[in-house]
């Protein structure tokens, strides 16, 4: 005889007559992960970020918190996988100003540096590079001579992906507005 569970895990049972009864109880240990962490404005007091919608998805399953006043996430009850992980900031873009355009400009001149998350921050016109045409993009936009940039408005430190596995996982990220690669936005 054959007996199938609601996890469509299949038991035979052999030399069963029908005068026998059987009686049993099958179990199975799920174990649970944690996905934490927090957002923080790349700035010199790193500024939490309250508000940021924090997306998971695996497969079918979308799991979403907002981060909150401390810009601390959790997520429970994670099964094991490879999770996409998207933000979403609902805060106002700003932050950019004429240093920011200076900036940019001494980076494509190989003056000065930025780290990673900056290059990100700095490459508004998404074509890979710092160059004199970011430079000039982010005074367009600080002067309100352009209202958007064709990168979003909020860029992230964080990978595109986490792989739960057999532990919890924390990780903090830190934020930038785009275009504000000196970090001067207080939010």
């Amino acid at each position: 005889e054959t007996v199938t569970t609601p996890t469509e895990q299949s038991y035979t049972f052999s030399n069963v007559t029908s005068d026998h009864s059987i009686s049993a109880t099958f179990t199975e240990d799920i174990t649970y992960y944690t996905f934490s962490g927090k957002i923080l404005y790349d700035n010199s007091s790193n500024s939490p970020l309250q508000n940021v919608k924090v997306k998971l998805i695996l497969t079918n399953n979308t799991f979403e918190v907002y981060t909150d006043s401390s810009g601390e996430f959790l997520f429970n009850n994670l099964l094991p996988g490879t999770y996409q992980i998207t933000f979403t900031n609902t805060n106002s873009w700003g932050g950019v100003n004429a240093t920011d355009a200076l900036k940019t400009a001494r980076v494509f001149a190989s003056l000065d540096t930025f780290n990673d998350l900056q290059k990100k921050a700095g490459d508004v016109n998404n074509d890979g590079s710092i160059n004199s045409t970011d430079a000039l993009l982010i005074a367009r936009r600080f002067t309100g001579l352009v209202t958007t940039f064709t990168i979003p408005d909020w860029v992230y430190d964080s990978p595109t992906s986490i792989i739960i596995s057999n532990q919890n996982v924390t990780l903090d990220i830190n934020s930038l507005a785009s275009g504000d690669v000196d970090g001067s936005l207080t939010p």
